[in-house]
């Protein structure tokens, strides 16, 4: 009998959890809820530690009283105008399909803060104030105090942590969780807080669903892992786009440039009538081909909008400016959307076709090589006396993190009170070529208001192939239904300004922006890492070894990142700044921050006819593709492993294109001939896992022992004379038990089946869904032949549903543990993995 122990020490502990007693005598205890450490998101998990960190103290006077502001790291504040301001600490978390969020909290410890330790012996915590978006001045005073809240004699009692449902992403159920650690006294003037908890998180079925089973990992996409990145495919990837007859030409070169880097395009051009039939045709147009499209497994990742307002309307499901409804499919409210979205906001051909060579000329990297615009970024804040925490705290965020470390930026920051000084430094800057900008203050439709950068400075830009990025925390910058939208004339006006532009279409907020940017936290100059959740800057740059699910960096993503963040924490605006954020520019385009690496591709110059799949070797996550000049054969991304196979078709053919692109990388170019190849040419493939030992499934599971049979062929023009194959683990929780194989002489066109000479065994620890990988090298005098075997390996998942105490005998049978009775547990079980288990928990 295999046994998956970890599957099973997983289950004995959640027993164990759910038999502790809950913590008594807690004045605060509420109903139960989750939590996630960093603040990032993650896939159904079952247990979490909560650790509140040390107390901080602002004091604060107002001719109204003396206040006291307690901040914690990581955590922000909470919201509720007038009530007192306390902290609290955020994330997201994804449920199983079909499945609600339980949780019980265990081992609960706290800690009794008095005020007057702190502060004087009146002083209270400070009330919340309303939020104020970034046009509003500074006013410190305060104006609104809940007083039945700061007149009470007892605890101000609330959830201890609380659940929200946030939406669905791609059939992924994303539920908000949130601790409140800290419980009020006015009349005590003394703060109970909790300073450590463990939080056991079970899942049931939905009310609305019954008793069904679900599957965790399942999503309308295909990868949903945090192994891979956001979007990964092992099919090519699909954008839609819609537009207006009037551009049907300006956009055939860059449908055929997507085409060759492995992105196919459905064009939707609009329909006539009123804006709200041209809205409601396209947006019935775009949701059949999506869903057409992903049930024949075929990744649709990414809108295109490609014409201003004028040309195609906003979304008309919101009274914001929004292009979110487009992409957006499960209805009911939800507004979270499915796709990256993207505008190229042209008024006419002339603009449609200057930003489409920009964007061609970006990813193709068509410049001179001298143009070093990458090495240029800068971080900017704006003139807000009084926001200073905000400002100075997003803009030393990014310097300190992520401009500043990487030496081969020439990396800029201006704080305030220096950054309004910077009007003629910031065109001058801008000119010699940037590859990302970003600026944090007051804005209006026209521009950063301070330094002054607008859309009348645009035209007299000289930037021409040094296009950045820019992300504006601002008001208003991308309003893109008036005349006068700076975001718009960055982006559409030719040879100059921007090659993305992301920013509002409305007022923003300075907390929701610094969540956008750095990820929830309290704003200050010395934020960290360490002490705030993930933000767009995080998911952007990923260098302090964030999972690949964490890495969004298409400049679509990089927008639903930042609104992630938001969402992430407890603000009100959530649904506001999936609306008003918006991306100008095309979604599927990855920027060029820093120095960009090459790519190093073994692949010989000449390939025979035979060949039915290209395999080599590239970077983890980078994107090949495989065409013949016009039509694409295959795409997909390069796994974790490094490996990466292209089909092929059959047929007669003269040659093909590789085209490969990555997270900034240079674009690798390479024109393969087919042809007689006048040595051997040696092939592996017809991989089969034969595990006859184990279950016989033919999938590898854990603990089984695996037999790998793998066929080889020589299709090259000459015989090998000494032909040899070793096998290897790469990577993942499997050992290689046999790894050698002689084969000796494969004459040309001769294929032999290695049976019984490679077998690997898979650990009985190993997570169910996780990935391993195998290399297979082939010698003949000294020439080599290698592959990648790729698997996802095989283990139960088992998840406690329900739990009865039965003190039915002896006892009172009231299903309550009581003092003297024996109690029988009575425990439900789902396996939510994708092996079957079996075994005693003790």
């Amino acid at each position: 009998m295999r046994v998956n122990q970890r599957a099973f020490a997983m289950l004995a502990a959640a027993l164990m959890l759910l038999n502790l007693p809950e913590a008594e005598s807690q004045p605060y205890a509420g109903r139960s809820s989750g939590e996630q450490p960093g603040g990032r998101s993650l896939r159904a998990p079952s247990e979490i530690s909560y650790r509140s960190g040390n107390p901080r103290f602002l004091n604060i006077t107002d001719p109204s009283g003396r206040y006291l502001r307690m901040t914690l790291p990581g955590h922000h504040l909470t919201s509720e105008t007038g009530k007192p301001e306390l902290p609290v600490y955020s994330w997201l978390v994804e449920i199983p399909e079909g499945m609600e969020l339980t949780v019980t909290l265990s081992d609960v410890t706290s800690e009794r803060i008095r005020l007057a330790d702190h502060s004087y012996p009146d002083a209270e915590i400070f009330p919340s104030q309303p939020a104020r978006t970034k046009n509003e001045p500074q006013d410190d005073r305060i104006t609104i105090k809940d007083r039945k809240a700061y007149n009470s004699a007892d605890i101000l009692r609330h959830d201890t942590v609380a659940v929200t449902h946030e939406g669905t992403f791609r059939g992924r159920k994303l539920a908000g969780v949130a601790v409140y650690s800290a419980f009020y006294n006015p009349r005590g003037r003394y703060v109970d807080l909790i300073t450590s908890l463990n939080i056991s998180i079970s899942y049931k079925p939905s009310s609305t669903k019954g008793e069904e089973e679900s599957d965790p990992g399942s999503i309308k996409g295909i990868f949903s892992s945090d192994t891979y990145v956001p979007g990964y495919s092992d099919r090519p990837v699909h954008m839609i786009v819609v537009t207006d007859s009037v551009f049907r030409k300006q956009l055939e070169p860059l449908t055929r440039w997507k085409r060759l880097k492995g992105i196919e395009t459905t064009i939707i051009y609009k329909g006539s009538g009123p804006v709200d039939t041209v809205y409601k045709y396209l947006k019935k147009n775009i949701s059949e081909i999506y869903f057409n499209l992903e049930s024949q497994g075929i990744p649709v990742h990414y809108l295109l909008i490609a014409g201003d307002p004028s040309i195609i309307p906003t979304s008309r499901e919101t009274t914001n400016v929004s292009d979110l409804y487009y992409g957006e499919f499960d209805g009911e409210g939800d507004y979270i959307p499915d796709l990256f979205i993207g505008r190229l906001p042209a008024s006419d051909t002339v603009k449609m076709k200057g930003m489409i060579e920009k964007i061609i000329e970006y990813e193709t990297f068509r410049y001179d090589p001298d143009n070093k615009f990458w090495s240029g970024a800068l971080a900017t804040a704006g003139n807000a006396p009084g926001f200073e925490l905000y400002m100075n705290g997003q803009v030393s965020y990014l310097y300190n993190n992520y401009l500043g470390p990487d030496t081969s930026l020439n990396a800029i920051r201006w704080l305030y009170p220096d950054a309004p000084l910077k009007d003629d430094s910031l065109k001058t800057v801008f000119n010699k070529g940037l590859s990302f900008l970003n600026y944090t203050g007051h804005g209006e439709a026209s521009g950063f208001s301070d330094p002054v950068f607008t859309t009348s400075t645009v035209n007299g830009l000289t930037n021409e192939n040094g296009y950045p990025l820019v992300i504006a925390n601002a008001c208003r910058t991308a309003q893109i239904n008036v005349a006068s939208c700076f975001g718009t004339a960055m982006v559409a006006t030719p040879d100059k300004g921007a090659i993305g532009f992301i920013g509002c279409t409305n007022d923003s907020f300075w907390s929701d922006d610094f969540f956008w940017s750095v990820g929830p936290g309290t704003p200050g100059p010395d934020i960290t890492y360490e002490t705030s959740g993930m933000g767009a800057f995080d998911r952007l740059f990923h260098t302090r070894d964030e999972p690949p699910g964490e890495w969004y960096h298409t400049m679509g993503q990089i927008n639903f990142s930042g609104n992630m963040s938001v969402s992430a924490s407890t603000s009100p605006r959530k649904k506001y700044y999936w609306e008003t954020y918006i991306l100008l520019g095309d979604p599927s385009l990855s920027p060029l921050i820093g120095r960009p690496d090459t790519f190093d591709i073994d692949i010989p110059d000449r390939i025979p006819q035979e060949l039915t799949s290209l395999s080599f070797f590239a970077k983890p996550f980078a994107y090949a593709a495989l065409s013949d000049f016009d039509t694409l054969w295959d795409a997909r991304h390069v796994s974790p492993s490094r490996n990466v196979s292209l089909a092929i078709p059959a047929g007669i053919k003269d040659s093909c294109l590789l085209v490969i692109t990555g997270q900034n990388m240079l674009p690798y170019y390479k024109t393969l001939h087919f042809g007689d190849v006048a040595a051997p040419f040696i092939t592996a493939g017809n991989i089969v896992f034969d595990d006859s030992a184990g279950n016989g499934d033919g999938v590898p599971e854990y603990g089984e022992q695996v037999n790998l049979v793998v066929t080889v062929r020589n299709i090259g023009k000459v015989s090998t004379s000494k032909l040899t194959a070793r096998l290897a683990a790469a990577s993942g929780m499997i050992t290689v038990e046999a790894d050698t194989a002689a084969i000796g002489i494969l004459l040309p066109g001769e294929s032999r089946i290695i049976s019984g000479k490679f077998s690997f065994t898979v650990s009985d620890m190993v997570e169910d869904g996780e990935l391993a990988s195998l290399m297979l090298t082939l010698k003949d005098n000294g020439e080599e032949f290698r592959f990648g075997i790729d698997m996802t390996l095989h283990a139960p998942v088992l998840k406690i549903v329900s739990v009865i105490h039965d003190d039915s005998s002896p006892g009172n049978s009231n299903f309550l543990p009581d003092p003297g009775e024996t109690l029988h547990l009575k425990v439900r079980v789902r396996n939510e993995g994708s092996s079957a288990a079996s075994g005693t928990v003790t």
